[in-house]
């Protein structure tokens, strides 16, 4: 109902249940956003819109951003639902394991989805110039190769919405 000019919509789920949603339109996969495999074989389509509401751990969000986002066709949209598990309460269960550093803090501390996503919001913001905020990256290698790639980046309530350039060049220069 809501893309009735798409030839199909590929729906992945983790449950097989999912294939009773198969129509000539709607293609079910299944699998798990977690599974580097199953990623990288979801990167080998192009894509309008990816809606990630998979998985709310960060670490299964970033890396489903980091794969897949390259697979979105110029114009296209990259949506990450539920960012709100960086906050708050929601931290110590969507965190992962720890993985302290020399100072005792944890990596995913400098590393869930949202920060992710402000590093990659500072650098559109700045056209690829310099900000504090980069220097103290954990994700920099991410942030630079997804961000020049993209016209823009907005935050809603629980989610974000990235935009990527109409042209493969990307704006920054």
């Amino acid at each position: 109902e809501y893309f009735p000019l798409s030839n199909s919509i590929h729906v992945v789920e983790i449950d097989p249940d999912a294939r009773m949603l198969k129509t000539d339109k709607i293609v079910p996969r299944i699998g798990d956003l977690s599974d580097s495999r199953f990623l990288e074989e979801l990167s080998n389509g192009q894509w309008d819109l990816i809606i990630d509401d998979a998985s709310h751990n960060w670490d299964h969000q970033i890396s489903a951003l980091a794969s897949l986002f390259d697979s979105v066709r110029p114009g296209g949209i990259y949506i990450v639902e539920d960012i709100h598990t960086s906050f708050d309460k929601y931290r110590a269960t969507y965190a992962g394991s720890p993985d302290p550093d020399s100072r005792g803090r944890s990596a995913q501390d400098r590393s869930d989805a949202m920060t992710v996503l402000s590093e990659i919001a500072y650098y559109v913001s700045g056209d690829g110039l310099y900000h504090p905020l980069l220097e103290l990256s954990t994700n920099l290698s991410l942030v630079e190769g997804i961000a020049p790639n993209l016209d823009s980046i907005t935050f809603i309530k629980g989610s974000a919405i990235l935009v990527k350039s109409s042209s493969d060049d990307g704006y920054l220069s």
